[in-house]
């Protein structure tokens, strides 16, 4: 009879819970035969003693931890649930007192729970009995203190009688932090990319098309574009996002003063990057007719040695969505890519260095080598012509003796300047070698280079040239040749032009040499 009354006994709400939450409990309980409980045992005070140790247990939780029960329509419908007990940390987590949450429903509460589906879950548990598991739900609402607050939670129920019993974890700081070591993570690979580009091409078209690129890892952008200053003025040379939004026309033509753009100007003043959360509410930006959809934006400007050559922009169509950490990143890749700017102008002024002649500025041998092997390979290719001439200036080493060497470099200037300026852009002038110019004429077959050959040798005699050391008159022994099947090599053709001078300064001077027809002065 005793035992009988014993297994009749139901067990606790806190208990239930605990069941409900942890079903291995519950498998625990129901492992233990009625017959193992001896007599002497007082089974209401053990139930009473255990929960209030579970109640402990509960209120010690550093989770959320409550008990709801069902209210219903007169259909017998779950249309909303009470809170009958909610521990502290469940309190602290609504931001809200026991008393102002015992007794009072979730809709009434937190009436987001509804847009969310929660209270239809919720009613599944009840009338299923399978547990819900929610991990990382963004629960958006107004909260104890006022507030609108987001907040990420990790929740679990079990069913309880006509209610469920519920624990829920704030993660929200975890999911901050995991974002954020996530964006570092993301970071750090993109600067690592970046820099392998920079380090591994000097072609800077390539490298700031990459930073672009690269940067979107990591900020969000509609468009994005990479400005130059130039006179005053930005203009934008590499971009993205641009052509999707049928906006490429504006940024090929589209020049920025910095007196009428304040968000740049400040940017180049002060070396700082700068965000624009609301463009439309911004006294530094302007509003254009073709970028009036640009609500927020973010830049950064490029600088060498302390001294603004451009901007790195973004922009996007969402209000607010630029703060000041996206500038801070900006800044990153805009150090970069002035970095890369750096770089490529240094390589050409030192490919520039070896390439060219340090007295005259014209292409030296090795200018002329790579020039000249593009052209006899493209004359070769299209079967148009190649001719060239060799010009020798008429015992220079006069000059240098009886003015002085400066002045003979004055007269090897005042050359090149003149060979420039009377012939056509398309002509490749160098300075071969000492007192020798070396001029290659693309699409020019060998009676009109022999023409050109002879009005520069006239230009050359009839006008006095001015030093430092007073007016030198020179004349000019040239050669003449052109390309034929049978060059192979631009050392052919060299070859060739280089007899024919030899004849012509052998011949008197003050002459030109066309291969091997002579054309006196």
């Amino acid at each position: 009879m005793a035992n009988s009354s014993r297994q009749n006994k139901l067990p606790s709400p806190a208990q239930s819970a605990l069941y409900a939450l942890f079903p291995a409990a519950e498998s625990i309980r129901s492992d233990i035969a009625v017959g193992d409980i001896p007599e002497s045992v007082n089974l209401e005070e053990t139930i009473k003693a255990g929960e209030e140790l579970f109640r402990a247990s509960v209120e010690a939780l550093l989770d959320g931890f409550a008990i709801f029960t069902s209210i219903r329509d007169n259909h017998d419908r779950i249309i909303d649930f009470r809170y009958e007990y909610i521990n502290d940390a469940g309190c602290r987590l609504n931001q809200r007192s026991r008393e102002d949450l015992v007794g009072h429903t979730l809709l009434e509460l937190f009436p987001a729970q509804k847009d969310l589906g929660l209270i239809e879950a919720y009613a599944q548990v009840v009338e299923t009995g399978e547990p819900l598991i929610r991990e990382n739900l963004v629960y958006e609402d107004v909260f104890g203190n006022g507030q609108r607050m987001t907040r990420v939670f990790d929740l679990r129920t079990g069913k309880l009688g006509d209610g469920f019993v519920v624990v829920w974890r704030d993660v929200t700081e975890k999911k901050r932090i995991e974002e954020s070591e996530r964006e570092q993570r993301t970071m750090a690979e993109a600067l690592r990319d970046t820099a392998a580009i920079l380090n591994g091409t000097l072609r800077i078209d390539e490298v700031l098309d990459q930073i672009l690129t690269q940067m979107g890892r990591v900020l969000p952008y509609d468009t994005a574009n990479l400005m130059l200053l130039e006179d005053g003025m930005a203009r934008i040379v590499r971009y993205q996002g641009y052509k999707e939004r049928g906006l490429e026309d504006v940024v090929l033509t589209h020049r920025l003063s910095l007196e009428k753009a304040n968000n740049l100007k400040w940017m180049a003043e002060t070396g700082k990057p700068q965000a624009i959360p609301d463009t439309w509410q911004s006294p530094d930006w302007i509003r254009l007719p073709r970028s009036n959809w640009i609500r927020s934006y973010a830049g950064a400007p490029l600088q060498v040695r302390g001294r603004t050559i451009g901007f790195l922009n973004v922009n996007s169509a969402s209000q607010g969505l630029y703060t000041d950490k996206h500038a801070g990143r900006l800044q990153v890749f805009a150090e970069h890519a002035a970095l890369a700017i750096e770089n490529a102008r240094l390589y050409h002024e030192v490919e520039q260095l070896a390439l060219t002649d340090e007295v005259t500025g014209l292409l030296n041998r090795r200018g002329l080598n790579e020039l000249g092997r593009r052209e006899l390979e493209r004359a070769a290719r299209y079967g148009s012509f190649l001719s060239a001439m060799m010009l020798d200036i008429d015992h220079f080493k006069d000059v240098n003796d009886s003015f002085s060497h400066a002045a003979g470099d004055q007269v090897l200037q005042f050359l090149g300047k003149l060979f420039l300026k009377s012939l056509r852009t398309s002509d490749i002038v160098s300075r071969y070698g000492g007192e020798e110019f070396l001029i290659l004429l693309p699409e020019t077959k060998l009676s009109s280079a022999a023409w050109v050959a002879e009005r520069l040798r006239k230009l050359v005699s009839a006008n006095p040239i001015p030093t430092t050391e007073g007016n030198v008159r020179i004349t000019v022994s040239l050669g003449v040749a052109t390309m034929s099947h049978e060059t192979e090599e631009l050392a052919d053709l060299v070859k060739k032009v280089d007899a024919a001078l030899y004849q012509a300064k052998q011949s008197g001077r003050n002459r030109i040499v066309v291969q091997k027809a002579s054309l006196s002065a």
